[in-house]
């Protein structure tokens, strides 16, 4: 049995390791912005194996993705969420041979400075997509802006100009709501209210229901606000004889309950 093991260990490390297309990594990847706006990923095959035409993905991160149809050279770029995108080779790609470059140009918005250059770029083949494997030969060229330049003058001369609003022209919810009618006097809320909204926006009105409802609590089956940033929260009951007693000049039982 030990030995039918042994002779076991060779075929499941197989299985546990990455395909043969997640061992190219021979591969070199540079980016450098031609203009404020146009910049190109150049990949180069280092490897001895050619790179197929699909069946991979590059990951990158970066603050700006690329414009819809902008990208050349057969790719296109994808955005897989927040700062994080891809390079997705399309049906123009046939592949790259060893010691083959293809250069991917696209159209990006203005980039301000070094920091927004795609950066931690990484490889992951189809045949093991839980497996990203680093490009380390990757960089990224230094830049300088040609036009709209932030220097600390300008950042100042923009600051200059900042003053502080009056109260009265501020929005009285933030943020600001579709519609709002301004009425007189102060608005007391006697119970919880209710938040309505639409399907697409039903997690965020559960959030603020619950986020609303410490704020209020239940007196005799019914709801009475308290002040806002209250830690005790009161509710009184007909039943609770051994808690009552005179708040108020009011002969009433409350029970705390939190």
């Amino acid at each position: 049995m030990r030995n039918r093991l042994l002779a076991a260990l060779p075929t499941l490390a197989l299985a546990l390791t990455p395909g043969a297309g997640a061992a190219l990594t021979a591969l070199q990847l540079r980016w450098e912005l031609s203009s404020d706006s146009n910049a190109v990923f150049t990949l180069t095959n280092r490897d001895t194996k050619p790179l197929p035409p699909s069946g991979w993905a590059i990951y990158f991160s970066a603050l700006h993705s690329a414009d819809s149809g902008s990208v050349g050279a057969g790719f296109a770029i994808q955005d897989v969420m927040a700062d994080l995108h891809r390079i997705v080779p399309g049906a123009g790609f046939t592949g790259l041979a060893s010691g083959a470059s293809i250069a991917i140009p696209y159209v990006t918005q203005p980039l301000r400075n070094r920091s927004f250059a795609p950066a931690g770029p990484y490889i992951v083949f189809d045949a093991a997509k839980d497996v990203g494997v680093p490009l380390s030969d990757y960089v990224a060229a230094s830049f300088e802006r040609a036009q709209d330049v932030v220097t600390p003058e300008a950042q100042f001369a923009l600051d200059s100009v900042i003053h502080d609003v009056p109260a009265g022209e501020l929005p009285p919810v933030f943020p600001t709501p579709l519609q709002v009618t301004k009425g007189t006097g102060e608005l007391r809320l006697n119970a919880l209210p209710q938040v309505t909204a639409g399907p697409e926006l039903a997690n965020e009105a559960t959030f603020a229901t619950e986020y609303l409802r410490p704020y209020f609590r239940t007196v005799c089956g019914s709801s009475v606000s308290r002040p806002w940033g209250s830690s005790t929260v009161s509710s009184r009951c007909a039943t609770c004889s051994p808690h009552r007693r005179r708040r108020r000049g009011v002969d009433s039982c409350y029970r705390r309950s939190g």
